[in-house]
């Protein structure tokens, strides 16, 4: 029964259930039970039985009591439906209904005086709630700021939480108005009075992190903050590199936490009383060498502080110091070192200084000192990976410079994310390019499968010479279904061929190779296997125009064709338009040009162009007998803040059910032209004139010329405070003021180019702005920025961190060109810089002087820098009026450098443009390099059918993108003076005082066609570049595809494709179950199109094994010209072990 026995706080309104193991009379059931309470009444109600009469649920008539216990009794006189056995022995059970409300307890209680700071305040009732009348019966004093509450249904606990203070009277009242659920209140208040603690003892060193940098010319100090303690406990011991290294390598947490100095090394041990104001954080100045202060000694130190008040827990802080005159800049590839030591005093660069590079578990790498620009290069070996710790330790200098160290794990704020580019710490010596010669399978096909191997050296290729390649492929669950050991060709290349068993499970198998020596690195690709249906037509969609302005129509026609031939006419078309940001890609005369009006140096995110877009109408409608739909559609995008991309979609479903879509893709321009802006250079020198060439182009980059444009040179400035946040941080905040300087008009010539220029007076950076009307009236507007760079000291922009943002004059180059890049310093006066060309290597390097905070650096570019280089810029700066401690900034910046001298221009010819079944077709290959001279290569050629090709994108990308696409940086580069303390000494005192398979759809596939009629894995070209296939086409009817990869002996690649249709006039398309059950009756259907002009009286036929047809198996139809018409057979499945179907159409 429910309630169930011995249950408490039963809802008032409940209604009761008594389930019998057996169909019951009605009358005698209801007459045998009884609800009856402690005090004696006899609940009177209603009964129901449910639809088995084995469940009796009865309603009060009246609400329930509270508080009280009732006994829910039914005697034996309950009798079974007709009259039949009564019940063995009377059932009883009791529950208790809710109480009257009323506060059971609170947390805190009432009078506690050492309540916990930040436990919250929970009250428990006697009853279930009525929560809404709860927040308005709360009182708190004193009053917090802001209060969040939730209720408990668990333990019925009313929950309310704000910031408790400590060492605080609170004083909470629950008024009486508080009810339960049926309007019971509690009648009078209730006070909880209660005080909570103060905060527990605390103290700690303001230090980021367990290590910290410390400059031997300057005092020793180190600022604790403390709370509620009126002394800390310090011990001072020295180190030497061993130890130090042994605590900081690869079991440094174990290390650490195990540590206990040698007594024999300590240096001092003290005792230093602080402020004590209760609950309140106090900073405290530690002099570390003496009482007095000074500076310590040239080394390594650990200290330990601690507080005879703290806890158990809280006390024993552990801590390193790394002291020294000089600081180590680490630039850290997996095969070579680059160091640069510079004397923290003076910011100048240390000559012959002693340097011993070092591996994670602190065992000696190489050695040797530091040239006239302080620098030192080394190769080194055994890097598992940049993320492994090395080390730089310097000993044996002149004077403060005697010690120095650094690790490349202090790198913190300035690894390649941080500047939003991509690193790659781990690194590999080949790279290898897998390829299948389609992305998806039925079980039963043949998977071609090639690979090009390549040694790598940081984006240089050479043949490897390596043994037999062990390849395998593993099934969706992982087992491994082929294993062959493969030799590769003259070119490098593996390839080989899998036939999957008919019984082969769908889902996603692998294609796994391991090279010899690389036991942490697989390679391979992945591919498909499904039991999946060809698509047997395609859709188009297609505009009038390829762009509008806004307020135009577009008119969008949906054209859907099958692959042999012939109009889907007569279907069901839905359709659907969405809109997302569109960027005009301008290729007219003149090079690149900005066409956006997008504060880029602003650090925000700049407009997204993707293929992602909102909805913005759809519907439905029919193809004509062409196969056609025409949609008229409004370009209306006045509320969009840029010109749009509009994406029209198409579903089209064939009689046989059988889906497909298309989409088109449409601009919608803002205005009838485009105002193009390119500075002469984006770097100029204040007192020189400033040229910006202006193109207004119509949206097919066409010039317009005669148009007038308006022209607004403005001070970009950025002013940026140091202050404190409302924690009391002290950080960079900034804004930007565009104060205009200079305004012209200008007014294209019949090229639709123009310039306009000034001459500024002062350094940093400027805005240009440009706009035009069109004859429509829409205003146009684009913008660029100009970095000027003086002599004199330039406010750039400074951010709460150690980056800065190097500026490249050109969004990308060629070999040839000379790149100017714009190092914008933070630091006044004088300072040093290493420059790094860096990939893989470190590709060139040199130390600069930077006259000023605005130095335009000049960067010849090689062909060894394609596909990209990253220029990295290390500026160091002394201590001087200007800054008051040594510090450090670094720029980063990607230069991207055209690939086209490794690629391979392919051309294939075949030699007819209309094919057939069976028929035999030769395809010309010919190879060039980038000079046009023919190149001699290894090409795979893989004919399949562009139906199959269609249903997955390809599982591998361009080869050129394998091997010359953009490359990640693998330097790492770190320095003492990321962890340097005096800098945040100095934040510290300004301070002081102050407080982030699958199995695919099912389909029915027609088994006896090809999904690749041609592969080979070794097509090569002769001294002319050029090769011939000649291929002899399967049955399918369908559009064919020749693709052909390729590579040279020096690692030139390229690839390409061509398509060819192969059709008849009349056809059929059969449509069948996969399987069938004996005994099943179903409808067989076919679809015969006819892509002639005439209509057709077709006879179609179905010969069968394994089924009986019911009526005719062979049936006339007519077929209209260009169209196409289903038919049917119905057919029982007979006990035999397949189905043989033939289906004819003549």
């Amino acid at each position: 029964a429910t309630p169930a026995f011995g249950d408490v706080d039963i809802a008032l309104t409940s209604v009761i259930t008594v389930t019998f193991n057996q169909p019951m009379d009605h009358m005698t059931g209801e007459a045998a039970f009884s609800l009856s309470s402690d005090k004696g009444n006899n609940a009177a109600g209603k009964f129901r039985w449910d639809e088995k009469s084995v469940a009796m649920t009865f309603t009060p008539s009246a609400k329930l009591d509270l508080g009280t216990t009732y006994t829910l009794a039914v005697a034996t006189s309950a009798k079974s439906i007709g009259g039949g056995a009564a019940m063995s022995q009377p059932y009883s059970s009791t529950f208790t209904t809710v109480p009257y409300p009323g506060v059971a307890s609170t947390t805190p209680a009432n009078g506690t005086r050492d309540a916990e700071v930040y436990g919250g305040f929970s009250i428990h009732f006697s009853a279930p709630m009525n929560v809404a009348t709860l927040d308005d019966n709360v009182t708190i004093l004193p009053k917090p700021t802001q209060v969040y509450t939730y209720w408990s249904d668990y333990d019925k606990s009313y929950n309310i939480n704000w910031d408790f203070n400590p060492s605080t009277d609170y004083e909470v009242t629950l008024g009486p108005n508080m009810a339960d659920p049926y309007g019971n209140t509690l009648g009078q208040p209730t006070v909880v009075k209660f005080t909570t603690k103060a905060l527990d003892p605390a103290a700690y060193l303001n230090t980021n992190g367990n290590i910290g940098t410390y400059n031997a010319y300057t005092d020793t100090v180190v600022y604790a903050t403390t709370r509620n303690v009126h002394s800390v406990d310090l011990s001072l011991y020295q180190l030497d590199p061993d130890t130090f290294g042994r605590l900081t390598g690869p079991n440094s947490y174990d290390e650490q936490r195990n540590f206990t100095p040698d007594p024999n090394t300590r240096v001092r041990e003290w005792k230093v009383p602080v402020e004590y104001d209760l609950n309140k954080l106090i900073l405290t100045k530690l002099n570390i060498a003496s009482d007095s202060g000074g500076a310590l000694a040239p080394g390594l130190y650990y200290l330990n502080l601690n507080s005879p008040e703290l806890g158990e827990f809280s006390g024993n802080q552990k801590y390193f110091l790394v002291v020294s005159g000089a600081n180590l800049t680490m630039k850290v590839g997996l095969k070579e070192v680059l160091i640069w030591a510079t004397d923290l005093s003076t910011g100048q660069p240390l000559p012959n200084l002693p340097i011993a590079i070092r591996d994670q578990n602190f065992n000696s790498v190489n050695e040797g000192k530091t040239d006239a620009d302080g620098l030192f290069k080394t190769n080194i070996s055994g890097q598992p990976d940049l993320y492994a710790t090395l080390y730089a330790v310097s000993q044996g200098g002149p004077g403060l410079d005697s010690f120095a160290l650094a690790t490349s794990q202090w790198s913190s704020g300035i690894e390649p994310w941080d500047f939003n580019l991509q690193g790659d710490y781990y690194g590999t010596n080949y790279q290898a390019y897998f390829y299948t010669d389609r992305p998806v399978y039925r079980p039963g096909q043949t998977v071609n499968f090639r690979a090009v191997l390549r040694a790598e050296d940081d984006a240089r290729y050479t043949v490897p010479d390596l043994a037999p390649i062990p390849v395998g492929i593993l099934d969706d669950k992982g087992e491994e279904v082929y294993s062959q050991t493969l030799k590769l060709s003259e070119f490098g290349t593996i390839s080989g061929q899998f036939t999957l068993s008919d019984e082969a499970g769908t889902g996603y198998y692998n294609i796994n190779a391991k090279i010899p020596g690389e036991p942490d690195h697989t390679y391979g690709v992945g591919f498909q296997v499904a039991e999946y249906r060809k698509p047997e037509f395609l859709v188009d969609v297609a505009t009038d125009k390829s762009a509008v302005v806004q307020g135009d129509t577009i008119e969008a026609k949906i054209d859907s064709k099958f692959f042999f031939g012939g109009a889907v006419s007569n279907a069901d078309v839905h359709w659907s338009l969405l809109s997302s940001s569109y960027f005009f890609n301008y290729d007219g005369p003149g090079g690149y040009f900005e066409f956006t009006d997008f504060d880029w140096s602003s650090g925000e995110s700049g407009p997204v162009y993707g293929e992602a877009g909102e909805l913005i109408a759809e519907g439905d409608g029919k193809t004509d007998a062409n196969g056609m739909l025409t949609l008229r559609l409004p370009a209306d995008i006045k509320k969009k803040p840029t010109s749009q991309t509009f994406t029209a979609e198409a579903t089209v479903t064939d009689v046989n059910g059988q889906a497909v879509s298309g989409r088109t893709a449409i601009i919608v321009h803002q205005g009838s032209f485009y105002i193009g802006l390119r500075p002469e250079q984006y770097v100029g020198t204040v007192g020189e004139p400033q040229t910006v060439n202006i193109v207004v182009s119509d949206w097919n980059s066409k010039p317009v010329p005669n148009q007038q444009i308006r022209v607004v040179f403005s001070k970009h400035e950025w002013f940026s405070v140091q202050e404190q946040d409302a924690n009391g941080n002290n950080i960079f905040t900034w804004d930007v003021k565009d104060t205009p300087v200079f305004t012209t008009t200008a007014t294209t010539d019949a090229g639709g180019m123009t310039t306009a220029a000034f001459t500024p007076d002062a350094g940093g950076t400027y805005k240009v702005l440009a706009t035009g009307q069109d004859s429509g009236g829409h205003t146009v507007r684009s913008s660029t920025i100009l970095w000027i760079s003086s002599h004199d000291y330039v406010t750039w922009r400074q951010d709460n961190n150690d980056r800065i943002r190097l500026i490249a004059d050109r969004k990308s180059y060629a070999p040839g060109d000379t790149a100017k890049i714009l190092i914008p310093s933070p630091f006044q006066g004088e300072a040093k810089a290493l420059i790094t060309v860096e990939r893989g290597h470190i590709l060139e390097h040199e130390v600069i002087t930077l006259a000023s905070n605005s130095t335009t650096y000049q960067l010849p570019i090689t062909a060894e820098f394609a596909p990209n280089v990253f220029v990295s810029v290390v500026i160091v700066k002394g201590v001087d009026e200007n800054n008051p401690t040594p510090g450090f900034r670094l720029g980063l910046v990607q230069l991207k450098v055209s690939p086209e001298q490794q690629e391979i221009k392919v051309s294939l010819t075949p030699d007819k443009a209309k094919v057939g079944p069976r028929d035999t077709v030769t395809y010309g290959v010919k190879a060039t390099d980038y000079k046009g001279n023919p190149v001699k290569a290894e090409f795979s050629l893989g004919l399949a059918d562009l139906a199959a090709l269609s249903l997955a994108p390809p599982n591998a990308g361009p080869i050129l993108d394998a091997f010359y696409g953009t490359r990640a940086l693998s330097i790492r580069t770190a320095l003492g003076l990321t962890l340097s303390v005096d800098r945040l000494n100095v934040l510290a005192a300004q301070a002081k005082g102050g407080g982030g398979g699958g199995g695919a759809e099912f389909f029915e596939v027609r088994q006896k066609f090809l999904d690749t009629a041609f592969w080979s894995s070794s097509v090569v070209t002769d001294d002319k570049g050029q090769a011939s296939v000649s291929i002899t086409l399967p049955d399918n009817l369908t559009t064919w595809r020749l693709d052909a990869r390729g590579i040279t002996a020096n690692s030139l690649v390229g690839q390409n494709t061509v398509d060819i249709v192969a059709t008849k006039d009349l056809l059929i398309r059969p449509t069948t179950p996969r399987f069938f059950v004996v005994g099943d009756q179903v409808e067989l259907g076919a679809v015969v199109n006819n892509n002639t002009a005439n209509a057709i009286d077709a006879q179609v036929g179905l010969t069968a094994k394994g089924v009986t047809v019911a009526g005719d198996a062979a049936q006339t139809i007519n077929v209209p010209a260009k169209g196409r018409a289903n038919v049917t057979w119905r057919v029982t499945a007979l006990d035999a072990p397949a189905a043989d179907l033939t289906f004819s159409v003549s």
